[in-house]
């Protein structure tokens, strides 16, 4: 029997920018099958999971299934794997990530059906769990935050006078996926170190969370109208998190390691300035990664000036913007996006971003505190830690890059020619929503 959980946000003129959308139903499918016998060595039992609708987002298809009650068996020979609609494995589930005390969420399969298989001797006899979720999108559309008209294009499209700098930089951004409580959550968040992604403090706001978050790193649009999509590693830890109320930023730990495929940002330690270049790397409304770049720059208002936390910016975010780096023109991080206008009749006001002085300094105390393995190191962190994660005495941290003063505003590299994009009005509200 499912029983369904649709998780919708209304229009709103002060959200958070994460994009609640789809669906997570409560299902029970056991292994093993009842009076099934299970003999061979290698694969023991395979079922194929569909989704009961198709999906129909403006995003691509994603499912993931959660397991629970899960007993293990005494040898270590066993594992699941997990595999899309033509077979290409997805992630291979062994004791390590299977023992911890709490239900497992997948990491998210590509399509609308996801094939789950059981290999190894030791499976035979003493290992069981039941499937008792399943997450997927239905159609929906992530409330805009856009300044005068919607200047949103794929990364890949993009040509002009940031080629160079964005080539460098747009690898380190990546999509979240959050399935927890019955809602399934979207935002971005950005690489800072071997195995640390920053995102904003209301899209992963505790273990629990953390534990039903899967990111997607190099998801975008290929050649010819394809998809790509890279790496994932699941959120092992929050190292440190700071609320909505507040900076707004969580630093998560991730496994397995990330590949050199990803770029590492560097944060400025300074915040936008009058007449910059900005540009800002997202996946809004959980799409594959998209660019603000045109009239992107800050602005500012009266609400905006009296935040300590944050600035105001012309450039274009969606729900699922949450998280994403606010770069200035030569590729360094001076903020993070953490809430819009979601309404189509407000298109005149700022979004906001966390402040680069703000975001670096409170990053680079939290690291001071539990350190940060240096580039080229492996992680050997329980993969669910009750809390921070332990580091090796011995561990170097990664110094935080900050940009020298003649390249901190990009100068050399401003786009004055870029379009004005005039404003077709709004309700002229002032108070702000996170970017969900």
């Amino acid at each position: 029997m499912w029983i369904l959980a649709l998780g919708i946000v209304a229009p709103h003129s002060a959200t958070a920018q994460s994009f609640r959308d789809g669906v997570v139903g409560r299902m029970s499918f056991h292994f093993p099958p009842d009076g099934m016998v299970l003999t061979g060595d290698d694969l023991i039992w395979a079922h194929t999971f569909h989704t009961p609708v198709i999906s129909g987002s403006h995003a691509p298809p994603f499912l993931r299934l959660q397991l629970s009650d899960i007993t293990l068996p005494v040898g270590s020979a066993f594992r699941i794997e997990i595999s899309d609609a033509s077979g290409k494995l997805i992630e291979t589930l062994d004791r390590t990530l299977l023992s911890v005390d709490a239900p497992l969420w997948t990491l998210a399969v590509p399509g609308n059906s996801v094939g789950v298989a059981v290999y190894g001797p030791d499976a035979r006899q003493g290992f069981a769990f039941t499937v008792s979720g399943i997450a997927f999108g239905l159609a929906s559309k992530a409330l805009e935050s856009i300044y005068g008209e919607s200047d949103l294009i794929d990364v890949s499209s993009y040509d002009g006078p940031l080629n160079e700098v964005l080539l460098n930089v747009h690898s380190s951004v990546a999509k979240l996926f959050t399935t927890h409580e019955g809602a399934s959550v979207k935002c971005t968040g950005f690489r800072i170190g071997i195995d640390r992604v920053l995102t904003s403090g209301h899209c992963v706001s505790d273990v629990s969370k953390c534990r039903g978050t899967a990111i997607m790193f190099g998801y975008e649009k290929a050649g010819f109208g394809g998809i790509q999509v890279g790496q994932q590693v699941r959120c092992v830890a929050v190292i440190a998190l700071a609320g909505e109320a507040d900076e707004d930023i969580a630093i998560l730990q991730v496994a397995p390691a990330l590949a050199d495929d990803w770029s590492v940002v560097s944060l400025s330690g300074q915040s936008p300035v009058d007449g910059e270049q900005l540009f800002i790397v997202q996946h809004p409304g959980g799409e594959p990664k998209k660019l603000s770049a045109v009239d992107c720059r800050l602005l500012e208002n009266n609400a905006t000036r009296a935040d300590p936390y944050a600035f105001g910016h012309s450039c274009d975010t969606k729900g699922g913007s949450s998280g994403a780096p606010i770069f200035n023109a030569a590729g360094l991080v001076v903020g993070q996006q953490r809430a819009g206008y979601q309404s189509e009749n407000v298109t005149d006001q700022p979004n906001k971003g966390t402040h680069g002085t703000v975001l670096t300094e409170w990053v680079a105390a939290q690291l001071a505190e539990v350190g940060n393995p240096p580039l080229g190191t492996e992680s050997d962190a329980d993969p669910y830690p009750e809390t921070t994660v332990t580091i090796p005495t011995d561990a170097v941290p990664l110094p935080l890059p900050v940009a020298p003063d003649d390249v901190a505003t990009g100068d050399e590299v401003q786009n004055s020619s870029q379009p004005e994009v005039q404003s077709d009005g709004s309700t002229g509200a002032t108070d702000f929503a996170p970017d969900l």
